[in-house]
């Protein structure tokens, strides 16, 4: 018996050397979901952005923006997220680039992936040092009101953009009614993404749409792992590779694979329907924070001679409307959902937009007519959804096209 102990003693003491050792490998040299692949990281802490992009990765200036350098007076400044920065192409395949390739004026590129209204509020300042004549937005609402209201109330840095928050006592109780059921934030987010499908554990963690109507979705999500990834890089990596699910994507309503020709894609609705869901509460704030932060945008541009100019860039899905409308894919009901609200709040930013006397840029009609001549804008059969080099010219050329029609340069 006490040699059997001490055999299982020992076997013990073998295994947690052996993960010992993994974890401290892991830890010196990377690997996995939990460790930096790069030696120099593409954006580095920022006290009052969250997180600025490293003047020091490549294909950034010197500012850190993505820049072959930092011009002397551009004439157009672009702000935006990574829609803007050119996620998916080559630096000189990003719009603003493109753009400044059309039209024959600079155009300074200062983007950033997660970047919204609060981030561009921050960096106004920054971009009318360059004494631009057009300031230029990209609001990406596959991203956009989620970003607005997380950062405005529970950013690490909101400073003087505190005017952004609501006062009324109703709304801020209905904002955070949706956020303790969501996980304290966006929990279903990670189980709708069509690019990493993972085992779901309760199928309410599906459900793209009236989160008031869910129970409590962190009690449906194993809470027992998360103290311990937390802690371990080894069980952060192993737990993640158990909810993986390689080669297997999550099937209609939720990813939906068009093929018809030359064109190719896998569209993401429930995902990006969590994004424009009218009946999140957390939306509706992240739409009136961001309106009322491009009239602030405005009027600060405008007492430094410049002009705002709102880019309203399309989600994939709401690209390939035209195409699909006419005969929907089976399973299409998400889909068809993320038109009408997508298609619904767009509409009603642009009027209160314009009203407001900015000038409003919409790529989507260049976007749907390329799909329907069976151009593919995009990344082909991939659920990544940002645009292809051809399809951030398409941006290029409608923002071309209106900066020439309103004459502001």
């Amino acid at each position: 018996m006490r040699r059997a102990s001490i055999t299982v003693l020992t076997a013990i003491i073998c295994v947690a050397i052996v993960l010992i050792g993994l974890e401290v490998l892991l830890r010196l040299f990377g690997g996995g979901q939990a460790a930096a692949q790069d030696t120099v990281t593409m954006a580095i802490p920022d006290a009052v952005l969250g997180a600025r992009p490293n003047p020091a990765y490549d294909g950034h200036d010197t500012n850190g923006w993505r820049n072959e350098a930092v011009p002397n007076a551009p004439d157009i400044i672009a702000l935006g997220d990574s829609q803007t920065y050119g996620i998916g192409a080559e630096p000189n395949g990003a719009w603003p680039q493109q753009l400044a390739t059309i039209t024959g004026h600079s155009v300074y590129q200062m983007a950033f992936g997660g970047y919204g209204i609060t981030q561009f509020l921050q960096l106004l300042p920054e971009a009318i040092s360059h004494d631009p004549k057009v300031i230029l937005v990209g609001i990406y609402l596959g991203a956009e009101l989620t970003n607005a209201h997380e950062q405005t109330y529970y950013g690490a840095q909101v400073g003087d953009l505190d005017f952004l928050r609501s006062r009324d006592s109703d709304v801020l109780a209905d904002i955070e009614r949706a956020r303790s059921i969501d996980g304290g934030g966006w929990i279903r987010s990670r189980y709708l993404d069509c690019q990493r499908a993972v085992a779901v554990p309760h199928p309410a963690l599906q459900v793209p749409t009236n989160i008031l109507d869910l129970p409590d979705l962190s009690g449906l999500v194993e809470p027992w792992g998360q103290p311990i990834a937390s802690l371990s890089v080894l069980f952060a990596e192993v737990l993640f590779r158990l909810r993986e699910r390689a080669h297997e994507m999550y099937g209609p309503p939720i990813c939906i694979e068009y093929r018809a020709g030359d064109i190719q894609t896998i569209l993401s609705p429930a995902y990006r329907l969590l994004a424009v869901d009218q009946d999140d509460p957390r939306i509706a704030e992240g739409e009136r924070i961001t309106l009322e932060g491009l009239f602030r945008m405005r009027d600060i541009a405008a007492r430094a001679g410049a002009t705002l100019v709102v880019v309203q860039i399309p989600t994939k899905e709401l690209a390939f409307r035209d195409r699909l409308q006419p005969n929907p894919p089976a399973g299409a009901d998400y889909l068809q959902q993320l038109w009408e609200y997508e298609g619904e709040i767009r509409a009603r930013m642009k009027r209160q937009i314009e009203a407001a006397g900015i000038p409003y840029v919409d790529p989507l009609p260049l976007l749907s007519s390329m799909i329907l001549e069976g151009t593919d804008p995009y990344q082909g059969l991939d659920a990544n959804g940002h645009p292809s080099a051809v399809g951030y010219r398409a941006i290029a050329r409608a923002v071309a096209d209106h900066l020439a029609e309103i004459e502001l340069l």
